[in-house]
């Protein structure tokens, strides 16, 4: 009765969720793995908000305002970040940006039969799995002619 339609109280919980999240992040010195790395150990604390944010994506087909201007932020310093230089520019900040979510979260949005081919860790946690996000992260954000000769561009 409070918060209107149940889907109404969904979008009031993902939104303050979202806004917790994205407040408990900097984003300060444009580096994304940094970010990445940042971001996968508030999800391994807060596994409630990783849930959210999967639900949400499946559930949920139209923008959440609050959600949008957290986001608009982080895009806005990605973009800042491209024209300093520092962040690759040749991919749209706010693809970049779901990008390196998808990294973030890439082991708890695979298929269980990609997981079963390593059944001694379906669930990827710990600073092993983080190092190898936040290296994905950094290979794939860096600028072009910082990647090593070998690399393709």
């Amino acid at each position: 009765m409070h918060f209107g339609t149940k889907e109404e109280l969904f979008d009031i919980v993902v939104a303050d969720s979202m806004i917790k999240l994205a407040e408990s992040i900097s984003f300060e010195n444009g580096s994304l793995a940094d970010y990445a790395g940042e971001l996968f150990d508030r999800l391994e604390r807060w596994p409630h908000i990783r849930r959210l944010y999967l639900w949400a994506g499946l559930e949920r087909q139209q923008p959440v305002d609050a959600e949008v201007q957290q986001y608009r932020k982080r895009v806005s310093a990605i973009e800042a970040a491209q024209q300093a230089g520092k962040v690759r520019a040749d991919i749209p900040a706010a693809e970049l940006m779901a990008m390196v979510l998808s990294l973030v979260i890439s082991w708890d949005t695979t298929t269980w039969s990609l997981k079963a081919l390593q059944p001694e860790n379906r669930r990827k946690t710990g600073p092993d799995h983080r190092a190898r996000v936040t290296t994905a992260v950094a290979a794939l954000t860096q600028p072009p002619q910082t990647r090593l000769p070998h690399q393709p561009s």
